[in-house]
């Protein structure tokens, strides 16, 4: 997947959302973006269907908020597993058979209890091509 594009919508859909975007590396795991805004602050990054980084992700988001999931523009408590693994596997295979294949991202994001996760259009990361 391609990273890049992947952090590119996360920005735009949180700053569609009115608030202020910042990208930072966090290797290996990729890049977060925070947002900020007068009642909210948060973060967003791409979170592995296999879930091996969750206490990782965890401890970043105690200091932000409750972490949730966003997959296929549903906010969940809890990481979705079986059909994103399915379908990573799936789409991972096709890839590399060269043909076409997107993915379908889960969205690991921290936020502070006035944001509202469930009014950001997470359309434009619904979906990412590898």
């Amino acid at each position: 997947m391609s990273d890049d594009l992947f952090v590119a919508r996360i920005e735009a859909s949180l700053a569609a959302s009115g608030l202020a975007v910042e990208r930072r590396p966090d290797p290996p795991l990729g890049t977060i973006v925070f947002g900020n805004g007068p009642n909210c602050r948060m973060w967003a990054r791409n979170f592995e269907p296999y879930g091996n980084s969750l206490s990782y992700y965890q401890e970043q988001a105690s200091s932000v908020g409750p972490l949730r999931f966003v997959y296929r523009n549903r906010v969940y408590d809890r990481p979705p597993k079986i059909e994103p693994l399915m379908r990573f596997y799936l789409s991972r295979e096709l890839a590399r058979a060269r043909l076409h294949a997107s993915r379908w991202p889960i969205v690991a994001v921290a936020a502070s209890p006035h944001c509202k996760l469930d009014t950001i259009s997470w359309n434009g990361v619904s979906e990412v091509p590898w």
